[in-house]
């Protein structure tokens, strides 16, 4: 890897770091993708260790479960974890309390995203890895227990999520995953659970301060303020 590289110039396909965290996130994906068609995995990892998870998780929100970004199998656990402290920052918009359906599409929407990333995975121990990473950080670690925020009813009169039939991308399927791969981590998703006093407008509301909070002021770029803090992507009802 050589100095220019890592200082984000003269990159493969002949475009800097600081170019692609300018581009729309559709090209962004395309030309990290392309880099990895070309030039392999870890020159296309080398791109993205040094994008904005900011850009990262604007990549990966323009795509679901079903159909994930290939972006998505290059991320690295640690760039998961980082990717889950910055998406709340997309919500700026969103969380108004006189609508609350807003603030179940947000949880909608990080069950999607932590689901891609485990999708992404390649065996449980590479699950388990990641979830050891999101774990590590208050911040990610409660990214991911926002899918289970509110939700003490329907674990309720699911008896612990145990369905042999759980509905691929759902709270119940994470869940699973969590139990399989990282049993820890599910037993305190079940603590949460049974003792989180929290309402899922506040627990929104909390994310979103941390994140800002959060948020290095002073390397931000400029221009990618047209990225950030767009409206969370809703899917439409079918």
């Amino acid at each position: 890897m050589t100095d220019k590289t890592r200082s984000g110039t003269d990159l493969p396909l002949g475009k800097s770091v600081q170019q692609i965290g300018r581009m729309a996130p559709v090209e962004a994906a395309g030309t990290v993708e392309g880099i990895a068609d070309r030039f392999g995995d870890r020159a296309a990892l080398d791109v993205l260790d040094q994008l904005s998870p900011v850009v990262v998780a604007a990549m990966l929100r323009r795509h679901d479960f079903s159909c994930p970004a290939v972006v998505s199998y290059l991320v690295t656990p640690h760039m998961a974890a980082e990717v889950l402290k910055a998406d709340p920052l997309f919500w700026r918009d969103i969380p108004d309390p006189k609508r609350p359906e807003n603030f179940r599409k947000i949880r909608e929407n990080a069950l999607e995203l932590i689901i891609i990333f485990m999708s992404a995975a390649k065996d449980i121990n590479a699950e388990g890895d990641i979830i050891d990473h999101i774990f590590r950080d208050d911040r990610s670690r409660n990214y991911l227990l926002l899918p289970f925020s509110g939700q003490e009813g329907y674990r309720l009169s699911t008896g612990l999520f145990d369905d042999p039939e759980t509905e691929t991308g759902s709270v119940a399927h994470l869940y699973e995953i969590l139990r399989k791969a990282a049993p820890r981590a599910a037993d305190l998703v079940m603590d949460f659970m049974n003792q989180n006093q929290t309402s899922l407008i506040d627990f929104v509301t909390d994310l979103w301060a941390d994140a800002s909070l959060g948020l290095d002021s002073g390397s931000r770029d400029p221009d990618l303020e047209d990225m950030m803090f767009l409206p969370i992507r809703v899917k439409e009802p079918a």
